[in-house]
């Protein structure tokens, strides 16, 4: 068999293009990720399950909620990076940002201008006058309503999702988009 470029999309996974010469001898079927670093020697069949970029849902490996802010306060490392942030607060409540340079601190690895993360702060309080109030720690700017209201007398939760985006060293803005 002549040597072909080819990408293998398998369940979950998707190997990098290559140019591999190919000989099957049995049979071969892949459920997970598959990397080689040389050539592929085979006798037989080789099954994949193929998947075109609309059929693999992109997935996210995210912590349960922090749910330990309920009232005014500033955000720890955990709570700042946190993705999603459960809230149930008394009054009205702040809750402030870390500094820039706190959060790109609590940051894995390094981060570039232009680099961001979402996080999704649900109000559950049922009682008027108990919204949250997302305000800004020393470089940081918030852009947009700051503001997630109380549950409605539906019980519907309100939900502010907000994208940190970093736009210089230790400094971040805060957009709200949704």
């Amino acid at each position: 068999m002549p040597n072909r470029t080819e990408t293998k999309r398998l369940v979950g996974s998707e190997i990098i293009k290559s140019t591999v010469a190919h000989t099957h001898t049995g049979v071969e079927t892949h459920t997970g990720a598959e990397t080689h670093t040389g050539a592929e020697t085979h006798t037989g069949r080789e099954t994949f399950q193929h998947m075109d970029s609309a059929q693999v849902p992109q997935m996210y490996s995210i912590a349960a909620a922090e749910t330990g802010l309920d009232d005014s306060a500033t955000f720890s490392a955990a709570e700042q990076i946190a993705r999603i942030i459960e809230a149930t607060p008394t009054s009205a409540a702040a809750f402030t940002t870390r500094t820039g340079t706190q959060i790109e601190a609590a940051l894995p690895g390094t981060v570039a201008n232009g680099d961001g993360f979402f996080q999704s702060i649900l109000n559950l309080a049922t009682g008027a006058g108990r919204d949250i109030t997302l305000t800004a720690g020393s470089g940081v700017t918030v852009v947009g309503d700051p503001v997630v209201d109380a549950q409605d007398a539906d019980g519907n939760v309100a939900t502010g999702m907000f994208f940190y985006r970093r736009s210089a060293a230790n400094t971040f803005i805060v957009y709200r988009v949704a």
